[in-house]
């Protein structure tokens, strides 16, 4: 990698029209002779090392398409004199410590941005009407302007982190080319939509951490959906029905709010399921019939809801499963063996439900990975079985409030690693 500072001589090579020095262990600023560059189209900085505050000399760079500050340690503001560089089609400077307003003025002129970043710095004011972009983890305030709508070519747009309120708009829903969407953890309030509907190339939808309310809309369920989290807003009704009509859903978070119904039937189908979050809402229906098999699933939570019936064999066809949590429901029956053979399952958490017969010897495999096996609050009977000595690497152990009988074995005390034991 370069190190040292970027020379002053650098501003000689006025025919310039690429220059790419990012990922290099620089020091210094960069230097005002770079506004010489008059012919630059494409500056790549990302990663240099570079810091101070952005050198106004670089308006004069008028030609310039695609700019890349980010991950330096860059301070001040963004100067207004930027306005000037009104080709300027792909701007990325976060991760630096800007600070200062973003100003309305200084972006009326990008007319051809396509691609706006500023996530992890410290600016403030109000987002601008003409543009949008990535802003995330800043300090803005205020509501999502309604001329969001016009930018039909937008690709992404992340605003998370900031202290935006209001509604979102219904404009929205003219940002036809729009594929991820992320307003997470904000002040937004309402609900959402129903013009979301017509988001068709949307692949990631995030809006957790709100204050959003209502129904989700029935109809919300784009093909190319891929992940999407309505997690811990105040919502209320069904989840959309074809949610994953797609089948490309890998990610579905909707936990902490207060929806109700069954499990959308077209999870079923959402064979590359990887996470799955339903927990703390008023879900009921029957689990048996709810869920497929899903080889790439790696964690799952639906506790704290209303859901019966009992745990099907197809759970133990979900072989990456390391994280399986269904506490404080209504689910019957045994627990099926199959669940022991999955050979990466770390934490096992059925408790409080209404689960009958034995603990199935499988659960003890001598080359379990189980950390935590809760089972606490059901009605299973029969003895603890002596092979739970093989689950050396166990750390939370829960059998409390079971009709269990018969004495402690004694290979319990090859469980070297358990801190909790009841």
């Amino acid at each position: 990698m370069l190190n040292g500072t970027i020379p002053d001589e650098i501003g000689f090579l006025s025919n310039l029209e690429l220059l790419e020095l990012q990922e290099n262990l620089f020091q210094g600023p960069i230097p005002s002779s770079i506004g010489n560059l008059q012919m630059l189209q494409n500056l790549n900085l990302h990663s240099a090392g570079l810091n101070s505050s952005i050198p106004k000399e670089l308006s004069s760079c008028v030609n310039l398409t695609f700019l890349d500050l980010s991950k330096n340690n860059l301070t001040g503001s963004l100067p207004l004199s930027m306005a000037f560089l009104t080709r300027i089609e792909q701007l990325a400077i976060s991760d630096n410590q800007l600070s200062g307003e973003l100003h309305s003025s200084l972006l009326s002129n990008w007319t051809e941005l396509v691609s706006l970043q500023l996530p992890n710095n410290k600016l403030s004011g109000v987002i601008p009407h003409e543009i949008e972009l990535q802003m995330s983890t800043n300090s803005f305030t205020g509501t999502i302007p309604s001329t969001i709508g016009n930018l039909s070519k937008l690709v992404k747009l992340g605003l998370y982190g900031n202290q935006l309120s209001g509604n979102l708009p219904p404009e929205i829903g003219r940002m036809e080319n729009l594929e991820e969407l992320d307003f997470s953890f904000n002040k937004l309030q309402g609900s959402l939509p129903s013009s979301i509907t017509s988001l068709q190339k949307i692949t990631v939808f995030y809006v957790t951490s709100n204050n959003l309310s209502g129904s989700i809309p029935e109809d919300f369920g784009p093909t190319l959906l891929r992940n999407v989290s309505f997690s811990t807003n105040n919502f209320s009704g069904k989840l959309p029905p074809g949610i994953c009509n797609g089948g490309n859903l890998v990610y579905i978070a909707a936990n902490y709010n207060k929806l109700v119904g069954p499990i959308p039937g077209s999870l079923r189908n959402c064979t590359g399921l990887n996470r799955v979050r339903l927990e703390q809402n008023l879900l009921n229906g029957n689990v048996t019939d709810a869920f497929g098999i899903y080889p790439n699933l790696e964690f799952i939570d639906l506790g704290y809801n209303q859901l019966y019936g009992v745990l099907s064999s197809n759970w133990e066809k979900c072989t990456n499963l390391s994280d399986f949590r269904i506490p404080s429901n209504m689910i019957s029956g045994n627990i099926p063996p199959g669940l022991g053979k999955l050979p990466n399952m770390q934490n096992l958490d059925l408790s409080d439900n209404q689960l009958t017969g034995r603990i199935p010897v499988e659960l003890f495999g001598p080359s379990s990975l189980l950390l935590k096996l809760n089972v606490s609050s059901n009605q299973l009977s029969d003895g603890i079985p002596a092979k739970i000595g093989a689950l050396v690497k166990l750390q939370y152990l829960d059998f409390s409030a079971n009709n269990l009988s018969g004495p402690i074995p004694e290979e319990l005390g090859n469980c070297q690693e358990l801190y909790t034991c009841s």
